[in-house]
């Protein structure tokens, strides 16, 4: 017997695929997993972006807490309980030996934390409610073994979050299970604070003291109360009123003015922000326009971070630090003084801080957010509720574009150039004429973006909070760090404005985001820093009760690898497969570029590869591809069944992968492959299937009747442009020399044997 078939439309062994799919459906569904990385996938390096990170200097070394046995509050046959500080917080530490038996392995903890009369609890709370269950962690110490448990003292309803251990009266604390009662109980126990020195500690902070005149300060304290009335704050330049500022020694004259947009800059009783203006050529620390503001508003200690971070990667960051700061108001007849406490100190923008940045002597831009204060401003006024929706006053789209110190820029003939260009391409870019690898020093962007990320900071690349320098020697615009709120968990990639529809940008912040959220990165970054970070942190908690938590780091750096390495990157079904080709159908899940490498066996063997040099699919893109098999494929299917090696459809299909990768993550994968495509029209599968479960033979002339059970196809040649369907109760003949010509991807199929 001769087979042929139409060169222009192979008979595809296809079987067409969607008779079985609908019935493999459920089983590929919960036998497959659909895409695969790590050992299960045959990967055989490890990976960073498949290992959590885990910052060393946010871990309490329990083995050293057990060495020091003054710190132990409580002790008897089944914990002890040891009195802790890390990073600047107190943590109570519960040691139990092992093996923790009974009630021991389930029973949740209760701590009760009663505080002195002295203070007044939140929310009218007679408590501090510190309940909590977590797993042990297993440490060995001196050859025993212990299961060790902490928390952290910290809660909402008390006045600074962390607790002064000398706030506190006493302790309740143990262990206990809903509806059973306790099973151990520790009553009244009394924390001495001198076993962490918090009270004990003493500032280590520079001090800066404002001196200004008692009228001056009125007017600024008006400024103050109206914008806390309106909501808002809105400021120019007769806001300015003239003072000095005493610091390591030196006076400096000074003019200054209240700072911020939002009231939270002002809220304090006390800690209200400001901007300075250091007159008559002189720099405090190195700066001439600097502010001073409530440690919050910049999320305390991690802007300080996240400048030293950015200005290690030779980007543009600020300096940051924290003061003591005084104010004195004079009049004629008396000098008032008003201690503030620990203020943050903040550069602002202008030729020093690029200098310092060293970078040659350009413009700094960014958008004029007026339209937007001043639409706030007159819904405040109007007793209107804050969009939640930009209207168009309030959109990047429309706002000006200024130049700091713009008197000095638009009076000297080539800082006015630089302004022109610089501005020509923000605006470009906003416009879609350019796009932001065109105009931006890519590699300083990318790592501003893929740091921001792993610090948490949205809040800097809101486009009216971004600031930008252009460089006259490279024609480039870079970032400038500046209110970035760091420190908040990740829930999603942060990317920069106008940034969409960039692929030379994607992969560079791609390429930036695995490389910083690498474990050893991060806990250089902290070591680092740490001994100023440790420093700083019991500076602030000393007054603030608020330390850092590095965890954020940890959590941001594992979501970014989740992001970049998701679990599933491409699903993909089966669409033809013939005796050269096999066809795919396969949509990218991803977000990000995806290179589809290859076809192999579960085994490893490689079984083909893509009719182009290349294939990449867009992020969310569909796409049906062609692989070329190679001439081992059939006999990679070999096994005791099936001796001959050739492929079954649907089984084989189990043992098929589509090799792939994000472009640029140098991490193979390799996807299964459904037996049917993913996303065929159930109206198609369904008609097909009909069609190929209908006998049709009574439809050729060529077939010979014999009886009621035979049929026959006597010698002859013959074309068949449609599928020919023998059912089960018929047996067929075809005699020698018998020659078929399937046409638009006609087919055989018997549901018996086939006598030939």
């Amino acid at each position: 017997m001769q087979l042929k078939s139409d060169k222009s439309n192979h008979s595809r062994w296809v079987l067409s695929l969607v008779i079985l799919g609908v019935v493999a459906l459920s089983v590929f569904v919960l036998s497959q997993t659909s895409s695969e990385t790590g050992v299960t996938a045959g990967v055989s390096k490890t990976y960073d972006l498949n290992v959590p990170t885990v910052i060393t200097a946010a871990q309490i070394d329990y083995t050293q807490v057990l060495d020091q046995p003054e710190q132990q509050v409580y002790n008897d046959s089944l914990v002890s309980l040891y009195l802790s500080s890390h990073m600047g917080k107190p943590h109570l530490i519960y040691a139990y030996k092992n093996p923790l038996e009974g009630r021991l392995q389930t029973d949740l903890f209760f701590l009760h934390i009663y505080v002195k009369d002295k203070i007044t609890l939140k929310n009218q709370a007679a408590y501090l409610n510190l309940d909590f269950f977590k797993s042990p962690e297993i440490i060995t110490h001196n050859g025993v073994s212990y299961s060790v448990f902490d928390r952290l003292l910290e809660h909402a309803n008390y006045p600074k979050a962390t607790l002064d251990i000398d706030d506190i009266a006493y302790i309740n604390t143990g262990r206990y299970r809903s509806g059973m009662g306790r099973s151990h109980d520790i009553a009244q126990l009394r924390l001495d604070p001198s076993l962490i020195l918090q009270n004990k500690y003493t500032n280590s902070l520079d001090s800066l003291t404002l001196t200004l005149k008692a009228s001056a300060f009125e007017k600024i304290r008006t400024k103050r109360n109206d914008a806390i009335a309106r909501g808002l704050l809105i400021t120019d330049d007769d806001d300015y009123v003239k003072g000095s500022l005493s610091y390591q020694g030196k006076t400096l004259d000074t003019e200054l003015r209240l700072k911020g947009d939002w009231t939270d800059h002002l809220l304090d009783d006390r800690k209200w922000s400001y901007r300075f203006l250091i007159q008559d050529g002189h720099t405090l620390n190195g700066m001439r326009k600097v502010s001073v503001q409530h440690p919050k508003t910049r999320n305390y200690l991690w802007e300080w971070l996240y400048n030293k971070a950015l200005t290690a990667q030779d980007i543009i960051g600020l300096r940051y630090d924290f003061v003591n700061f005084t104010i004195k108001t004079t009049s004629n007849t008396n000098i008032h003084t008003k201690g503030v406490g620990v203020m943050a100190l903040e550069e602002s923008f202008d030729k020093i801080l690029i200098e310092h940045n060293r970078r040659r002597a350009g413009v700094i831009v960014a958008f004029d957010e007026s339209y937007l204060w001043n639409e706030r401003a007159k819904e405040y006024d109007l007793n209107l509720p804050v969009r939640e929706v930009a209207s168009t006053l309030q959109s990047a789209r429309i706002a000006p574009i200024k130049v700091y110190n713009q008197n000095k820029v638009l009076s000297d003939p080539a800082l006015a150039k630089q302004f022109a260009t610089a501005k020509s391409m923000l605006d470009g870019l906003r416009k879609g004429d350019y796009k932001i690898s065109e105009v931006f020093d890519l590699d300083k962007l990318s790592s501003f973006v893929a740091l921001t990320n792993l610090f948490g900071g949205a809040h800097g690349m809101i486009w009216h909070n971004i600031r930008v320098y252009y460089n006259p020697i490279t024609n480039k615009l870079e970032p400038i760090s500046y209110d970035s709120n760091s420190g908040v968990a990740l829930e999603g990639i942060i990317q920069y404005p106008f940034s969409e529809k960039d692929p030379i940008y994607t992969a560079a912040v791609l390429e930036k985001l695995e490389r910083f959220s690498q474990n050893k990165f991060v806990n250089t970054l902290i070591a680092t820093h740490k001994t100023e970070l440790l420093r700083l942190n019991k500076d602030l908690s000393y007054e603030l009760g608020n330390g850092i938590d590095l965890t954020i780091l940890e959590h941001n750096s594992n979501f970014i690898k989740k992001a970049i390495n998701p679990s599933d990157v491409i699903s993909a079904g089966l669409h033809s497969i013939d005796e050269q080709q096999l066809e795919v159908a396969l949509e990218n899940l991803s977000d990000y570029p995806v290179a589809i490498t290859g076809l192999s066996h579960t085994d490893g063997r490689t079984l083909g590869t893509t009719t182009k040099d290349s294939v990449v699919l867009g992020k969310r893109q569909k796409k049906t591809i062609r692989f070329d098999l190679n001439r081992y494929f059939v006999n990679a299917f070999v096994s005791k069944k099936n001796k001959k090696g050739s492929f079954n459809y649907p089984k084989d299909v189990a043992k098929l992968r589509v090799n792939h990768q994000i472009e640029v993550i140098d991490l193979p994968r390799k996807a299964p492959i459904a037996p049917f495509a993913l996303e065929s029209d159930l109206q198609d599968f369904t008609s097909t299937y009909k069609d190929w479960e209908t006998p049709n033979y009574d439809s050729f002339d060529f077939i010979i009747k014999d009886s009621e059970n035979s049929l026959r196809i006597a010698r002859g040649a013959y074309t068949l442009d449609q599928t020919l369907v023998i059912p089960k109760s018929k047996v067929l003949t075809i005699e020698a020399g018998v020659s078929l010509d399937f046409k638009k991807g006609a087919s055989l199929i018997s549901k018996s044997a086939i006598k030939a």
